[in-house]
């Protein structure tokens, strides 16, 4: 019997030895260990408006998808506030079609108009241009029978007033056709560039029923991840205010980890450098060191020693290389 005690005990011995050998050769290369934890914060789900809570459609610690509903809101009166939206938004519609409709004849009719101006005034300007020809004609007879002195010199003084005349009306017409050109596309680009009064009414109240349609649907509160229910923070029949959270959702895995290293170990740790995650089960995971903080925290409650005694130390945050951990669980990490 004593003989089999011996060798438990040799065994025992032998074993510390290992491990003390292999702690040894890790602090003698300069490296240091740390407790950590599985990071992964958990995902929020607030309200976006106030109201009351009409139903929670999951338990804690239940499974849950990105997209799942996990509670809801009433929204009765949204919803009546949004069927007098929409019907408004059906009237508007309505009065646009016949606003656009007499618009539209209006519009044919000033064109019209405007084309019937034009008309007449380029018949007048032809007719002006014609009657100034005709008297430049008959003026340069007249002045080549006064030049012969067969002419009388007042019939050539008036044939030149007849002339100026004749030339002024010809400008004045000329004038008159720039004029109703410019009126008819004046008329065009009005028509086309600015939407009718009816027009932004419809645009107004399209406005409103889709800001409504979004409040009814931000009262079904959907899951943004998969994961697992971690708290419930509401019960059906309480009223909640804007930003105020109803449950969180914690993801299942993580490639994050987060060290406490004491101060002194901190300091000559960078961004980069390799690290080993060991679980409780000795497997050991491979990763990078993300980022340090800069000045020691509190350690989580569940890694002090001492229950009754807090203990301090600089977060690491520590990036696993093609492995996960669970959110929370106990971890060391060797720098």
């Amino acid at each position: 019997m004593n003989l089999v005690w011996r060798r438990r005990a040799g065994g025992a011995v032998w074993v510390a030895g290992v491990l003390v050998a292999l702690l040894g050769g890790w602090a003698s290369r300069g490296g240091v260990e740390a407790p950590a934890l599985g990071h992964a914060p958990s995902a929020v789900i607030a309200v976006a408006e106030s109201g009351r809570v009409v139903a929670i459609d999951v338990g804690l610690h239940q499974q849950v998808q990105a997209g799942d509903v996990v509670a809801k809101l009433d929204d009765e009166p949204l919803q009546a506030a949004l069927q007098v939206a929409q019907a408004e938004l059906l009237v508007a519609q309505e009065e646009a079609a016949i606003s656009a409709s007499n618009e539209a004849r209006r519009f044919a009719e000033g064109r019209e108009d405007a084309a019937l101006d034009r008309a007449r005034a380029m018949a007048s300007l032809a007719e002006a241009r014609a009657n100034l020809a005709a008297t430049k004609e008959r003026l340069a007879i007249a002045e080549s029978l006064v030049a012969d002195g067969a002419g009388a010199a007042g019939e050539v003084l008036r044939l030149r007033q007849a002339r100026d005349l004749a030339r002024a009306q010809v400008e004045a017409w000329s004038v008159a056709v720039a004029e109703a050109d410019a009126a008819d596309q004046a008329a065009s680009l009005r028509a086309t560039d600015r939407p009718s009064t009816s027009q932004w009414q419809v645009v107004a109240a399209t406005r409103r029923v889709e800001a409504l349609e979004l409040r009814v649907e931000r009262s079904t509160l959907r899951a943004p991840r998969d994961g697992q229910v971690r708290w419930v923070h509401r019960s059906p029949g309480d009223i909640v205010s804007p930003g105020e959270p109803i449950l969180e959702i914690q993801p299942e895995e993580t490639d994050e980890v987060m060290a406490w290293l004491r101060p002194g170990q901190a300091g000559a740790l960078q961004a980069g450098a390799a690290a080993q995650v060991i679980r409780t089960n000795g497997a050991l995971l491979k990763g990078r060191l993300v980022s340090m903080g800069a000045s020691p925290r509190q350690l989580p409650k569940r890694l002090w020693h001492n229950p009754a005694q807090p203990e301090w130390g600089v977060p690491a945050r520590v990036r696993l290389e093609g492995g996960t951990v669970t959110p929370d669980e106990s971890l060391v990490v060797r720098l």
